[in-house]
């Protein structure tokens, strides 16, 4: 998470700032964050300007893409309200599907998925990013949790199975150390181990 989230430790450590929440806003950048269309939320930015001209070229008012007010990033963060008034405006008639169709691989857009359409996704499938495990006790059975995110070809990884409940594998790390089935029940019945 460090790694994808530098901006207010170099902030700290150049200027002494303390980042603070900063909600669906970028301090430096516009539009850059989450913006509401008919059936949801996209994430759109604009990190450079190219991306911007193109998005006004997309979004039917090319004249924007250099207007004083928005034609390079400086500019847009000093004007990020108005900036991001018009990407709404725009993103409010469309549905996610049509705006990943209309911008994307031209300007980084990405849709803000609710759990069940995560679950029910494509990609999530293909990168076998849900693990189903059984869970134990009241209200149990088979549900579905994050898998690994890095996949190797070599060493694969993943969920294997579920966190053991409290004791469950007690035993079988006792005997892994060399202990006894006479000394293993004896710690049970001293309450050293559960």
């Amino acid at each position: 998470i460090m790694a994808i989230c530098e901006r207010p430790l170099y902030q700290h450590t150049y200027f002494g700032d303390v980042a603070e929440p900063e909600g669906n806003a970028h301090p430096l950048l516009a539009p850059f964050g989450s913006f509401q269309c008919r059936d949801g939320w996209v994430a759109i930015g604009c990190p450079y300007d190219h991306f911007w001209v193109t998005l006004t070229r997309i979004m039917g008012c090319p004249d924007m893409g250099h207007d004083p007010r928005f034609a390079l990033g400086p500019d847009r963060a000093r004007n990020a309200d108005a900036c991001n008034a018009l990407v709404t405006a725009f993103t409010l008639q469309r549905t996610k599907d049509e705006l990943a169709d209309l911008l994307g691989g031209k300007v980084p857009v990405g849709p803000v998925k609710t759990a069940p359409e995560i679950l029910t996704d494509a990609h999530t499938a293909a990168r076998n990013m849900l693990a189903e495990v059984e869970q134990p006790g009241p209200g149990g059975g088979t549900f579905g949790i994050a898998n690994t995110p890095l996949h190797f070809l070599e060493s694969p990884g993943g969920v294997k199975g579920r966190a053991p409940v409290l004791g469950e594998h007690t035993r079988a790390v006792l005997a892994d150390y060399g202990y006894g089935v006479e000394e293993i029940d004896a710690l049970f019945a001293g309450g050293v181990v559960e």
